[in-house]
């Protein structure tokens, strides 16, 4: 906490200076301290995957803050700022987590064959998440840019690859298997949720893409994998017996539902 403290009197020490950005080789680890908890638990074992599958995931290394593409990043988080509505706040911290869609999952009762596949999902991707945070260590972008303002609490781990977008597209990859005909809506709320933690500040855009990568990775090493097959056939099945209803109660959201034209 302290360390966020002190590193946060210094950027706006630097920005009083007439500074726009901070070392390009600040790392996560400069300037704020992990959550203790999530640290041991990305130096934990894998429920769902052996060391040996652990391994096959891959990320390329994020681009640097002094890059061609690491400048733009920055830049792009600035101009975000600008489409921090009311309206848009209060869907970024609280609105529309849940819903893909055809599907919401506030919906589900606990004992629900969707749901229960659905945190299969999530949970066999969390620490392929943070074994890549841990590796990467990168630094939240108000901490090299201080015009970047972020809208929410910085997340206490770092910012390389977005767990939200993996979480998320994660979760959409594994539905849209459920509900084939409605892939391109299901995907595309998991797209307006992580691109909303960019227009927040607290992702870069390459956290992003690295998050959908990861999600790939992740199921693919999953569809082999016996628990997972079983897991999706019940899913699949409650939601042909249900999809009738799914689709009334989508209609109904559709009509008070708010989308930003950039998301």
């Amino acid at each position: 906490m302290l360390k966020q403290v002190l590193s946060s009197i210094v950027v706006l020490l630097l920005a009083g200076a007439g500074c726009t950005t901070l070392k390009p080789a600040l790392t996560f680890s400069d300037t704020q301290t992990w959550d203790k908890s999530l640290f041991e638990y990305s130096n934990s074992k894998s429920e769902y995957f052996s060391e040996e599958e652990m391994s096959q995931f891959y990320l390329p290394p994020f681009p640097p803050a002094d890059s061609e593409i690491g400048r733009a990043e920055l830049q792009k988080l600035k101009e975000d700022m600008k489409l921090r509505t009311p309206e848009r706040l209060v869907k970024m911290r609280y609105g529309g987590k849940s819903s893909f869609g055809i599907i919401d999952l506030e919906e589900l009762k606990e004992h629900d064959p969707i749901l229960i596949y659905v945190v299969y999902l999530m949970k066999s991707s969390t620490l392929p998440i943070y074994r890549f945070k841990k590796k990467y260590d990168r630094v939240r972008p108000q901490f090299i840019d201080p015009e970047i303002i972020p809208a929410m609490e910085l997340p206490a781990h770092p910012s390389y690859p977005s767990g939200s977008s993996a979480h998320n597209h994660m979760m959409a990859y594994g539905l849209a298997l459920i509900a084939p005909e409605y892939e391109d809506v299901i995907i595309e709320k998991a797209r307006q949720i992580a691109r909303n933690r960019e227009v927040a500040g607290i992702h870069y855009k390459s956290d992003t893409e690295a998050g959908k990568l990861l999600a790939r990775q992740v199921l693919q090493a999953l569809k082999p994998k016996k628990e997972f097959q079983e897991k999706l056939k019940l899913a699949k099945a409650e939601y042909r017996k249900r999809k009738k209803v799914f689709e009334a109660k989508w209609q109904l959201r559709q009509k008070s539902e708010i989308t930003f034209l950039d998301e």
